[in-house]
């Protein structure tokens, strides 16, 4: 089994690489299942693997940027569009 899916990945091609790669971080995922992995890689402003340092390196390429986090912590990201006209123009 293990062998059909490696062949299958061979067969696919090499992997389109990413635009940026963060690698050796306490990264939270959000997900029961792997709540934290140690590396991520995003392309076109999308994750397109999270794992190990070692699942990353397959989607570096010579222009993708790697980022060392050098063990510091990613959480995902707060986003609100919405201003209190009040506080915000204090």
């Amino acid at each position: 089994m293990v062998l059909t899916f490696a062949l299958l990945a061979l067969a696919a091609g090499p992997a389109v690489p990413a635009d940026v790669v963060f690698t050796g971080g306490k990264i939270w995922t959000v997900d029961a299942t792997a709540p934290q992995v140690e590396a991520l890689a995003v392309r076109q402003g999308r994750i397109v693997v999270a794992g190990t340092n070692a699942d990353v390196q397959a989607v570096v390429g010579p222009k993708t940027v790697v980022v060392d986090l050098r063990g510091r912590r990613v959480i995902p990201g707060v986003y609100d569009s919405h201003v209190h006209w009040l506080g915000g123009g204090m």
